[in-house]
């Protein structure tokens, strides 16, 4: 693979689609903000259904753009000016033998919130 450019620790960006991974583990490409949208749709949502009455005005935002300096997020908390925001973000598996865990913490997938 070496010869088409592929080494180990090249940058890849996936394919648009959908795959699972051995181990119930799935990927695709802006997976993580499509599960970030999907987790606050479902709050929305069960809150509708529920007929939850809340005794303060609720904003449901989906703010992407992460990689260029959160300037979504950003945006949404200059216009709206909110007293408490509750933030949904993505994080890695530290796993990988490219990372140090001693700086970046010892993440693994299926242990927790990740």
């Amino acid at each position: 693979m070496e010869e088409l450019g592929v080494h180990v620790g090249a940058v890849v960006t996936y394919q648009d689609g959908f795959d699972e991974l051995a181990n119930d583990f799935y990927v695709g490409r802006a997976f993580d903000n499509r599960i970030g949208g999907f987790m606050i749709a479902e709050v929305a949502r069960l809150l509708k259904e529920n007929k939850k009455k809340l005794p303060y005005s609720l904003y449901v935002v989906n703010a992407v753009q992460e990689e260029i300096g959160l300037r979504g997020a950003e945006m949404i908390a200059r216009r709206i000016k909110p007293d408490v925001a509750i933030v949904t973000d993505v994080t890695h598996d530290t796993g990988h033998f490219m990372i140090n865990k001693r700086i970046e913490g010892d993440v693994a997938c299926s242990k927790g919130p990740l």
